[in-house]
């Protein structure tokens, strides 16, 4: 059977993305109010050691110029979209994986890169979400294309990291391959505890988010419809 997910069918049709489309239009809004590089929101390392804590999320959100917003936005459409319509998370799961990818990043630019004095741009989090959609496709259909996938954007990062440049089209902002490293990471390890349930970590997730730790977060349900071919049943 296939092992994309319909969740329209029968309930209304189509459902688009909402979260996605909101938090994608919200972005824009700051950009097009703000202007480029907004001194009060980026990932400024002094301004966070006085104690401006909220840049260690709006830095994600901001851009340096028309093309980094463009490249970034595009693609969060694109991979937000497809892990939303996929997985169709609530809000707190949702936020959850952007939070995760954000406080990874936060935490490369602290603790290993204290050369560097201000970052923004959403492309770190970005590979969160290709790192989770990557594990939800390859556990549902096993299909070589997405473990191929996977194993070029962590080529990608590689290379970009020793040459330490960009691939893509570069923007008038210098691109940081560790934090596109880190995000990738706690996309990938927030995938496999999802996508393991019967695992450690899967277990020990289940019972913090039961606990209520995290608010706004719940336990996973255990991945319905799929066989040990892959693949929905």
């Amino acid at each position: 059977m296939s092992a994309i997910r319909h969740d329209g069918a029968g309930r209304g049709g189509f459902q688009p993305p909402r979260l996605t489309l909101c938090l994608g239009a919200a972005i824009g809004a700051v950009y097009l109010l703000l202007g480029p590089a907004p001194a009060g929101l980026m990932l400024e390392r002094q301004a966070v050691a006085n104690g401006e804590i909220w840049r260690l999320l709006t830095g994600h959100l901001v851009h340096a110029d028309d093309a980094h917003l463009s490249w970034n936005l595009g693609a969060f459409l694109v991979l937000s979209g497809l892990y939303e319509l996929q997985e169709r998370p609530g809000p707190g799961r949702y936020f959850g994986l952007i939070a995760a990818g954000a406080l990874a990043i936060d935490a490369w630019f602290w603790w290993l890169q204290p050369g560097l004095p201000v970052y923004c741009g959403l492309s770190g989090v970005l590979n969160s979400f290709f790192a989770v959609l990557a594990v939800l496709l390859w556990r549902r259909t096993r299909h070589p294309a997405i473990a191929l996938a996977g194993l070029a954007a962590i080529a990608k990062i590689a290379v970009e990291a020793a040459l330490g440049a960009a691939l893509l089209p570069t923007t008038t902002w210098t691109a940081v391959p560790g934090a596109h490293a880190a995000g990738f990471a706690a996309g990938l390890l927030l995938g496999l505890v999802r996508f393991r349930p019967g695992s450690f970590l899967g277990h020990a997730w289940a019972a913090i988010a039961n606990r209520g730790i995290i608010p706004g977060f719940h336990a996973f349900p255990r991945p319905t419809g799929i066989g040990r071919g892959g693949g929905e049943e």
